[in-house]
């Protein structure tokens, strides 16, 4: 009849269950990146490229001085 058993049914359950719990985790650890991402901020970012950029500027200067 090609009907599946009650065994393979609960082992289907079992797979699932494990997938989902596996999907949950990684939820988990994508909210956890995001939030320290979040914490640490483009703010530090912006201002690190910022500081190089002047750096940058202030080097040229020099070799255009010279």
């Amino acid at each position: 009849f090609n009907i599946p058993t009650a065994a393979d049914i609960e082992r289907l359950t079992r797979r699932v269950r494990s997938v989902s719990q596996r999907l949950e985790g990684i939820e988990d650890a994508v909210d956890r990146l995001d939030q320290r991402l979040a914490g640490a901020g483009l703010k530090g970012i912006e201002d690190r490229l910022d500081a190089i950029a002047e750096q940058l500027a202030a080097l040229q200067a020099e070799r255009t001085a010279s």
